[in-house]
C-alpha cells in the first residue's frame, strides 16, 4: 500500500538507551500520515543538579516519549498535526504535553495545546490549556 517506516535503536556505555521510529502510512482515498516516535531512558548522574537539588543516588533515570503525526489529504494539503510529549526527570517530576492543529480547506486554522505536570518534591501540580481559532485569510483585504 506504499506505507513505510524506519527504526533506529541505540545505547551508550553509561547505560542510556533510545529508540526512534518514523514513517509514512497510506490511508484510504489517498490520505497519508507522516509520523514519528522517539523514546528513551537516560541515567541521572551523581552530582547532576535539578532545581537546586544535587543527585547523590545511583539508579535514577530520566525517561521520555515523543510522538508526532501530520495528516495530508489526497490533494497534498496538510489537514492536521498532532504531537505529544511525556517525560520524567528522575527527580520525581513528571509531565505530559499535547499539541493539535487543524487546517480547514477554507484556510482557517484551529490550534490547541495542553500541559500537565507534577513536581514530587514540592507536591506542586499544574495544568495549562490554550486554544486559538484563526479565520481564513481575507482575499479581498490584501495589504
Amino acid at each position: 500500500d506504499g506505507s513505510q517506516s524506519t527504526e533506529h535503536w541505540g545505547s551508550n556505555m553509561e547505560g542510556d538507551i533510545w529508540c526512534s521510529k518514523w514513517g509514512v502510512t497510506k490511508l484510504g482515498l489517498g490520505v497519508s500520515e507522516e509520523w514519528g516516535l522517539n523514546c528513551g531512558q537516560k541515567k541521572v548522574r551523581i552530582g547532576q543538579e535539578m532545581d537546586g537539588e544535587t543527585n547523590m543516588e545511583e539508579g535514577k533515570c530520566e525517561t521520555w516519549t515523543e510522538s508526532w503525526c501530520k495528516t495530508f489529504e489526497a490533494d497534498g494539503r496538510l489537514a492536521r498535526t498532532h504531537a505529544e510529549k511525556e517525560g520524567s526527570n528522575g527527580f520525581g517530576d513528571k509531565w505530559v504535553e499535547k499539541w493539535d492543529e487543524a487546517y480547514e480547506t477554507s484556510g482557517a486554522t484551529n490550534k490547541w495545546a495542553s500541559k500537565k505536570g507534577k513536581k514530587e518534591r514540592t507536591n506542586d501540580e499544574w495544568t495549562e490549556e490554550w486554544g486559538e481559532k484563526r479565520a481564513a485569510p481575507d482575499e479581498h483585504n490584501e495589504h
